[in-house]
């Protein structure tokens, strides 16, 4: 309700609506992935679901590898270059379990409050709008980036520490809230002295 799906949408319109495919999360921890095929934007609608990290682990080749392979039913499993770019959604903080050395995921946060219909309306018109995509597209293609390079690690930022800190299991919380601490400021540790001081 605060427009992240319109971003989705204004990107499925300037990358072609043939070459973005919307796959459900079972179907990103299914045997089959046909939806990658002739995919170049795969849109996550609600990336939130039993089986986080199964998903997660599917996403990471998808995400950084030069080939994937294409499992179709009744037809050999087959490689393909892999342009594809991931763009998920979710509405939940804890959404993907990350970690510090995760370089994969840019986390981006709103806090924006859902509106009216009547707000968004007006909004939406850009999809409807040839000029306006055009504008958004000359926008992003002449946008100055710095130093920023795609092809390096996603930068860290408070929303994917949140994810992090949130998806994190009880067992890593309470070794990274105890790190200054024995036994986990010793030289060595063992893992029965961690399990002796875990509550």
């Amino acid at each position: 309700g605060t427009g992240k799906s319109l971003v989705a949408r204004i990107f499925e319109q300037l990358i072609g609506v043939p070459n973005t495919k919307r796959p459900k999360n079972s179907s990103l921890k299914g045997e089959f992935n046909s939806w990658a095929a002739q995919c170049k934007l795969a849109i996550i609608e609600e990336l939130m679901q039993i089986g986080r990290r199964e998903v997660a682990n599917e996403l990471r080749d998808i995400i950084t590898e030069p080939f994937i392979e294409v499992n179709m039913k009744n037809i050999a499993a087959f490689q393909i270059e892999n342009y594809m770019a991931m763009f998920a959604v979710s509405n939940h903080i804890d959404a993907l379990p990350l970690d510090e050395s995760d370089r994969r995921w840019l986390v981006v946060r709103t806090d924006a409050v859902k509106q009216e219909f009547e707000f968004y309306n007006p909004i939406f018109t850009v999809l409807r709008s040839p000029e306006a995509l055009a504008a958004v597209a000359y926008e992003l293609q002449t946008r100055k980036l710095a130093k920023y390079d795609g092809r390096e690690a996603a930068p860290m930022n408070a929303a994917k520490a949140e994810m992090i800190a949130q998806t994190m299991s009880e067992v890593d919380g309470w070794m990274l809230e105890h790190s200054g601490e024995a036994p986990l400021n010793r030289r060595l540790v063992t893992v029965q002295d961690v399990i002796t001081e875990l509550p």
